[in-house]
């Protein structure tokens, strides 16, 4: 309920979208995101992966194995399947 009333929003007046600026406003004030995909798929990378770095947040990452090949290093973002 508290977050209805931070955002003022409501069920009859939803936020915009994920691309809207309270959205954004919103998650910005985690340190860390969820980035998890709906599928395992070597090359399905989603904006569930890109959006938290528009806002400073550091993914933490379930989809495509080529995430840790090709654009993670240790210090942007953490992978869950190195940690099983």
């Amino acid at each position: 309920m508290l977050i209805y009333t931070l955002l003022n929003f409501s069920l009859t007046n939803p936020i915009g979208g994920m691309d809207h600026e309270d959205f954004y406003r919103l998650t910005a004030k985690y340190k860390f995101t969820l980035a998890l995909e709906n599928a395992v798929c070597d090359d399905y990378i989603t904006e569930k992966f890109w959006r938290p770095f528009l806002v400073g947040s550091v993914p933490i990452v379930f989809g495509s194995p080529k995430i840790k090949v090709s654009l993670c290093d240790s210090f942007t973002c953490m992978i869950i399947l190195s940690y099983i």
